[in-house]
């Protein structure tokens, strides 16, 4: 009989951090975005078509849309009293990302959720942290009007 060690069968090995069941759905999400990420203000894109391509402009919108569903689900997943300071200084990194890709869209819509957006920041930057200064960036509302 031959004798098996605990964790020998691939299927029996831990996990490395970055096996899909191990990530949280925040960084799945900020991670998807990123790759997607252009900016029509800047010009620049990670793509080989032109920031003007019907493409770009679907990749800007979904890294919009994966932020505003990590910011979303960070915003209401726990009451702000039971927030660790990790979830609240993550909260505010996707904040900020999010707000940046709102603020170079032209849609009424998105400016409206960045005024709500920069309106939470706020106040969550003059929440006090144990161990961190107040965590604020400066966004502007760059949007321009069609």
């Amino acid at each position: 009989m031959i004798a098996i060690q605990r964790h020998t069968l691939p299927s029996q090995r831990p996990r490395p951090p970055d096996e899909p069941t191990a990530v949280d759905v925040v960084s799945l999400l900020r991670a998807s975005a990123t790759e997607l990420k252009t900016s029509r203000s800047r010009g620049s894109t990670p793509f080989v078509f032109p920031v003007a391509h019907v493409l770009t402009d679907s990749a800007r919108r979904n890294a919009e849309e994966r932020l505003a569903a990590a910011w979303l689900y960070l915003r209401h997943r726990r009451p702000a009293s039971e927030r660790s300071t990790e979830e609240v200084e993550v909260l505010l990194d996707v904040g900020y990302e999010l707000a940046e890709l709102l603020g170079d869209s032209e849609a009424e819509a998105d400016r409206q959720f960045l005024s709500e957006v920069l309106a939470d920041l706020e106040e969550l930057s003059r929440q006090p942290r144990a161990g961190h200064t107040h965590h604020h960036r400066n966004v502007t509302h760059t949007a321009r009007k069609p």
